[in-house]
C-alpha cells in the first residue's frame, strides 16, 4: 500500500478521545504515551530511519480542519518512520504555513518529535485514536496535537502490520 493510500486511510478513520478498552496492553502503551514515539521506536532498532515521502501546501482534509481551523494553506508532510529498512508508521503531519514554523518545512528525513520534543509540551496533548481495517487486518493510529513555538502541530500515525506496537516486545 502507497503513502497516498495511508492518508487516504487517515481520513476514514472515526476519531474518538477515548482509548478503547479492548486494544491490547502493549498496544495500548504505545497509542497513549505522551512521549517522544521517535525514541520509543528508536529503542526498538539498531537502524532507526525518517523516509519522507512528500511535503507540500494543501487544503486540510475535513476531520484536520474541525480540529486545527480552516485556514488557507497548511504545511503538510507525509513520511514513514523506518526500523531496519522496515516500514512501521506511516505519519501525516501538517501546520499553518506561518513564519514561525519555517523549521518544520525543513526537515527532509529528519524526525519531527526530536523537534516538538525539545521543546517542554506545555499542558495536555490532544490525543484522539482510531483503526482501519485494511486487507483483513485492524491498523491502530493516533492523533496528537503537539505545540510548536506555541502554534499548534497536528500528527496522525498509523501504526502499519511490521510495527512493534504490535508485538508487544518493545
Amino acid at each position: 500500500m502507497s503513502g497516498e493510500n495511508y492518508s487516504s486511510l487517515l481520513a476514514s478513520i472515526d476519531w474518538q478521545r477515548v482509548l478503547p478498552t479492548d486494544v491490547s496492553l502493549g498496544l495500548g502503551h504505545y497509542l497513549s504515551d505522551r512521549g517522544s514515539l521517535t525514541q520509543r521506536l528508536k529503542s526498538c532498532t539498531k537502524k532507526f530511519s525518517v523516509c519522507q515521502l512528500d511535503a507540500f501546501c494543501n487544503q486540510p482534509y475535513v476531520h484536520e480542519a474541525a480540529l486545527m481551523g480552516d485556514l488557507a494553506h497548511y504545511r503538510i508532510r507525509e513520511v514513514y518512520l523506518q526500523g531496519d529498512g522496515v516500514n512501521w508508521v506511516f505519519a501525516r503531519s501538517l501546520w499553518p504555513d506561518i513564519e514561525p514554523c519555517s523549521a518544520l518545512n525543513e526537515l527532509a528525513n529528519q524526525p519531527l518529535g526530536e523537534l516538538l520534543f525539545a521543546q517542554a509540551q506545555n499542558g495536555d496533548i490532544a490525543r484522539h485514536y482510531g483503526c482501519v481495517s485494511v486487507a483483513e487486518q485492524t491498523l491502530w493510529a493516533r492523533l496528537s496535537i503537539y505545540s510548536y513555538r506555541s502554534i499548534p502541530v497536528l500528527v496522525q500515525e498509523l501504526f502499519l502490520p511490521a510495527s512493534p506496537a504490535y508485538l508487544e516486545t518493545c
